[in-house]
């Protein structure tokens, strides 16, 4: 009985996903939230589908349950965009990327309305991207209105 018990404990045990640790938290909304991997092929059919539906499926909203009025799309590869994170900081303790990356700022559209369904329009840009890293991972994309106030710099 007692192998029998032990055999049901292990069998249960691999049916249950590992939890990811409070480290990779806030780099999972940041992937989420941000990158479009183009190795993909899902993600890449999902954006383009356009903002609304990839906004949509990701469940890219504020906290309070209400559409953003913005988010940008990196179209890339991850470790792409985690090698940023090896790149010198600046006095904001944000890394500007050496290389363009393609990039996708979803506006929306009706401003008065904020309840989801959200609908965006889509702007493409190759661009630098600035990023703040935690622990060698992006957690957070400056806007693009921060971007080009920071180039050159």
């Amino acid at each position: 009985m007692k192998i029998q018990s032990s055999f049901l404990f292990l069998a249960l045990m691999s049916t249950i996903e590992p939890c990811q640790s409070d480290d990779n938290g806030p780099f999972e909304k940041f992937k989420n939230q941000h990158i479009v991997d183009e190795t993909n092929i899902n993600d890449m059919n999902d954006m383009n589908q356009g903002c609304d539906h990839i906004i949509k499926i990701r469940n890219i909203l504020y906290p309070d349950r209400k559409c953003k009025d913005k988010n940008t799309f990196i179209i890339g590869l991850i470790k792409d965009v985690i090698s940023v994170c090896k790149g010198k900081k600046d006095t904001n303790g944000v890394i500007t990327s050496v290389s363009d990356f393609a990039t996708v700022l979803c506006e929306r559209i009706d401003k008065k309305n904020v309840n989801p369904p959200c609908k965006y329009t889509s702007q493409k840009k190759k661009q630098k991207i600035r990023i703040a890293c935690v622990n060698g991972l992006p957690v957070h994309l400056e806007g693009p209105e921060k971007l080009s106030n920071n180039q050159g710099k």
